[in-house]
């Protein structure tokens, strides 16, 4: 409730402040009254009669000399070609059953927008098309308005370009909207139509789909470059919504294109969506169905907070920096669904419970699942594939070894004793993730491309990565790097080769430590982040070659963490200068007391191979690193090249 009331206070106060919004109009006339629409001209006709405004309060006023037939459906009473400029409505018809048309006339205030171009109130069996108008505070206002029609009018430099309340059996087409606060409002629409519209450049919302809805459409329309002075602008605005039916509609160039806030039993389907910051943004959102729309460059396809029972079925996703977000969701449903080329997460299911993910399709990008319990874990996930492959998402196994040849991503939730091995995992969201698992162990992978990170370990014990080659993660975000650890306790990390990350090589999470891990014998280099970056304590660290890291080998947070084997061997280090203690970065201030000194470009030095690797690796990836890297350089300019 509280919620509800804080989004209408919000809603009122809004409505208040645009009340007094100064608008700066493109209307221009020379000779033969030009209006420009954008790149187009609209003439206004030279014969168009003046005339006064219009007022009509009853059915018996309809018989003057300024209309025209009988006000039957088949003789409506017709009034056209007027132009009425004034500072008072222009035309206002309340209370009257009778058939009209109000047809190409023109409509415009003197100097005020205090006043409407056409006001209808309790109106049935009313028309009102071909119109232009201008400079008003609302086009076409209209309350209880029923088996009515409004077509093919233009509005523009006005605070509210269209509105309709308590509309039944309505038909709004083909109106050209632009150059206003707030395009088109509708509440309360039974057995309507809102088809054909364009509405562009406002400073608010294109449209606002509000209160309850029956059996109406908003189909067909083209709304465009909703990108005004107020944070929360968007293309189609939704709130306190249900029944409506948003389908088949263009909408670019955006802030947010469809807003949506405490909405119910909707269906969007079919929606075309593309360059916007936001292609679909649904807060405290229940029971709508999103079938079949299409999102590409956006910065955010789908974004979902406290919604619950929502289904996403076969939409698109491409070349958007994320596809689709749900933070403390519940009971949602994604099927079928087809991701790629998105730059940083495919699928992001945060703190959310009881999802049902089924045959989606993820190239170049993949699923992401995280959350404090093991219920936002324990989700349904089958049949989804990873750059071709299945995505293996495994709950509640144990004593288990799987091929990872099979997989194009692995997620072992809730496990006992299962291995991964033989994997090769890349240009995913994430190649393994581990969480609240024991004695699972990930050996002998190759991960790398993946957009978020290459391993994570979360929520589990007496771990093992072993003999993994861990390169190029996080590949367009800085966030988890290669290998990344969160309330992670008794873990070996031996014998892996983790380079060219796009954050630390290894890390624990922040706030979510590693406690008494034991990291030993890996190659550790070239990573854009720090080698290792550790927050946790009790960890021992030996035995590593770390080497040209950009933020620095390493850095210790934490506290007691032991930097060699407390006897004679540390680890090797590019930066130590061959004299005395190394010391590592960071307030724990810790040491290491017996470092050596790794040589760039030296073929040889005396570490014992235990861990799996030797230098002569390292002299030789050096230089297939730097092939590596301009492969991939090369393919990413070319995908994104237009």
């Amino acid at each position: 409730m509280g919620r509800k009331v804080a989004v209408f206070v919000l809603t009122l106060s809004m409505l208040i402040a645009i009340s007094s919004v100064p608008l700066v109009g493109v209307f221009r006339q020379s000779g033969g009254h030009n209006v420009v629409l954008g790149t187009q001209v609209k003439s206004i006709p030279a014969d168009y009669v003046l005339a006064a405004p219009i007022n009509i309060t009853s059915d018996d006023e309809f018989n003057t000399t300024i209309w025209s037939g009988s006000g039957t459906e088949v003789d409506p009473y017709v009034v056209e070609n007027l132009n009425i400029t004034s500072d008072a409505d222009c035309v206002n018809i309340v209370n009257t059953t009778k058939h009209f048309e109000i047809r190409n006339c023109f409509f415009a205030s003197v100097g005020t927008l205090y006043s409407y171009g056409v006001r209808l109130r309790n109106v049935t069996n009313g028309a009102v098309g071909n119109c232009i108008i201008r400079q008003k505070n609302a086009g076409i206002a209209c309350d209880e308005l029923n088996d009515s029609i409004i077509s093919e009018n233009t509005i523009f430099n006005c605070s509210s370009g269209m509105g309709a309340s308590l509309m039944s059996n309505v038909t709004i087409s083909g109106n050209t909207i632009y150059n206003v606060t707030i395009g088109m409002q509708f509440y309360l629409a039974i057995n309507s139509d809102v088809v054909h519209n364009t509405v562009f450049n406002c400073t608010w919302s294109g449209v606002q789909l509000g209160y309850g809805s029956s059996n109406s459409r908003f189909a067909h329309n083209t709304i465009h470059s909703i990108k005004g002075i107020y944070s929360i602008d968007s293309g189609i605005q939704m709130w306190f919504s249900s029944g409506w039916i948003v389908e088949e509609n263009t909408l670019y160039d955006n802030h947010c294109s469809i807003d949506m806030a405490i909405v119910e039993n909707c269906l969007i389907r079919n929606n075309d969506i593309s360059n916007s910051s936001n292609g679909i943004v649904a807060l405290t959102s229940n029971s709508n169905v999103f079938d079949g729309n299409a999102f590409s460059d956006c910065v955010l396809g789908m974004y979902f907070h406290d919604c619950t029972d929502c289904v996403l079925l076969g939409n698109t996703f491409s070349d958007c920096e994320s596809g689709v977000r749900f933070h403390e969701c519940n009971n949602c449903v994604l099927l079928d669904n087809t991701l790629s080329d998105i730059d940083y997460r495919g699928i992001e299911i945060y703190d959310s419970t009881e999802f049902n993910v089924t045959g989606n399709s993820l190239d170049r990008c993949g699923i992401t699942i995280d959350g404090l319990t093991v219920l936002s874990w324990k989700h349904l996930v089958i049949d989804n594939t990873v750059n071709g492959k299945e995505l293996g998402y495994f709950i509640d196994e144990s004593d288990r070894v799987i091929d990872g040849t099979v997989y194009g991503a692995v997620y072992l939730v809730n496990c006992d004793g299962v291995t991964v091995q033989n994997g090769e995992f890349h240009n995913g969201s994430m190649g393994v993730c581990i969480a609240f698992s024991d004695h699972c162990e990930v050996v002998d992978c190759e991960v790398h491309g993946h957009l978020y990170g290459g391993i994570k370990v979360f929520y589990s014990e007496d771990c093992v990565l072993e003999r993994n080659i861990i390169y190029n993660n996080s590949r367009f975000w800085r966030e988890n790097g290669g290998i990344d650890l969160g309330f992670v306790t008794n873990c070996k990390i031996t014998g892996n080769r983790i380079y060219w990350n796009q954050q630390s090589g290894i890390s624990d999470h922040p706030g979510m430590t590693a406690i008494n891990c034991t990291i030993v014998n890996n190659a550790i280099y070239n990573n854009s982040g720090h080698g290792i970056s550790i927050r946790g304590y009790d960890n021992t660290i030996y035995g590593n070659a770390i080497g040209w890291n950009e933020e620095g080998n390493a850095i210790d947070s934490g506290s007691d963490n032991t930097w060699d084997n407390g006897i004679d061997t540390g680890n090797w280090w590019s930066d130590y200068n061959g004299t005395g203690e190394y010391t590592i970065d960071g307030n724990a201030h810790s040491v290491d007391r017996y470092p050596n000194v790794l040589p760039n470009g030296t073929p040889s030095f005396p570490l014992d191979p235990i861990g799996g690797f030797s230098v002569e690796f390292l002299a030789l990836a050096g230089g297939g690193v730097l092939i590596a890297a301009i492969v991939l350089f090369i393919i990413f300019k070319r995908r994104r090249t237009p």
